[in-house]
């Protein structure tokens, strides 16, 4: 199993067994995360209106930008407001769905 490891010299983060452990939990988890990200989804839509995927940006491997969408649990900054307080934004939903992750299914 870590024959690959010695052979690439890159460790276990990039080994081709972790790559199809990855798959394999990703595959199990699906049907159960699939149903409860598109019904948070919904609700977000509904509660908050258009606008329920926000758009995340961080670095990534390598120094590039990366985007990954989420489920928008605060709202919107509005022109000229002033980000004092993030957590004055986060909406009721977004206080329910926080916490287990479930506004980071989309990812």
């Amino acid at each position: 199993m870590f024959r690959s490891m010695q052979k690439t010299g890159k460790g276990w983060m990039f080994s081709r067994e972790k790559r199809l452990i990855d798959l394999a939990v990703a595959g199990g988890v699906s049907p159960i995360a699939g149903p409860v990200g598109g019904l948070a989804l919904a609700i977000s839509r509904v509660v908050d209106g258009k606008g329920a995927i926000y758009r995340g940006k961080r670095i990534g491997q390598g120094g590039q930008e990366i985007e990954f969408p989420k489920i928008r649990t605060m709202r919107k900054l509005e022109p000229g407001e002033l980000d004092t307080k993030p957590s004055e934004r986060i909406t009721k939903f977004g206080s329910i769905i926080r916490p287990p992750g479930i506004d980071e299914i989309p990812q």
